[in-house]
């Protein structure tokens, strides 16, 4: 079963601190605004929605493993990855498909981050759009920060938290310029330590796009 499989997939142990970073940077509470290990189910979800807590946030950020269709035997659309239950259900899998996606309301949604893997990954629609970055756009989300291939855990948490630093100091920062500062500041990571030199390589902050209306600043081009 796919939710067994779930079980099994590896911790991702920067993810924990890279929410909490996040939560610091905005200044929001974590005990009310942070929902981890047991608390990030899919039900949690569907309770943050239907009470409308969730599309009356302004940036959503989701850390955690992203899953491409077909990645897994029984998943035949994109998803992350959220806490499994014991007894799975329709209702709660363990996953937040593009198709429980397009039941969200992101009405005041201006940010989703998608720290994940893949999350730019295609649908098998044909669309020009990813499936994951499309439900988000079609329920309300304003831009969306996605991967287009596999993430480092802890370089994708230092460039949240580098990306999160400049856009809580200026909310008006758009996205794109906020994404482009951060991937900037953690190549100068690489430079002035020697023991995070692979923050420089591409392979450490390239997989990121913003999809939407992100301010439409360029990323930092880097030749050898």
């Amino acid at each position: 079963m796919a939710a067994d499989t779930l079980r099994r997939l590896n911790n991702l142990l920067g993810t924990r601190d890279e929410l909490l970073a996040v939560a610091r940077l905005l200044g929001v509470d974590p005990e009310t605004n942070i929902f981890i290990n047991r608390r990030a189910t899919e039900l949690e979800v569907r309770r943050l929605n239907s009470t409308g807590r969730l599309g009356g946030a302004k940036v959503l950020s989701v850390a955690t493993h992203g899953l491409l269709a077909g990645e897994i035997q029984g998943i035949r659309q994109p998803a992350l990855v959220l806490t499994p239950p014991e007894i799975p259900t329709d209702d709660n899998d363990g996953l937040l498909s593009m198709e429980d996606i397009f039941d969200l309301k992101l009405h005041a949604t201006e940010w989703v981050i998608l720290s994940a893997c893949n999350t730019a990954g295609a649908d098998g629609s044909g669309e020009s759009l990813s499936g994951l970055s499309r439900a988000f756009f079609f329920e309300g989300a304003q831009a969306s920060l996605v991967s287009q291939w596999s993430v480092d855990d802890g370089a994708t948490k230092e460039l949240m938290e580098l990306m999160f630093q400049r856009y809580s100091k200026v909310q008006s920062i758009p996205p794109a310029k906020a994404l482009r500062e951060g991937m900037l500041a953690l190549i100068e990571i690489a430079v002035k330590a020697p023991e995070k030199s692979y923050f420089a390589h591409p392979h450490a902050w390239a997989p990121f796009i913003l999809v939407g209306d992100g301010g439409g600043y360029p990323p930092p081009i880097i030749s050898p």
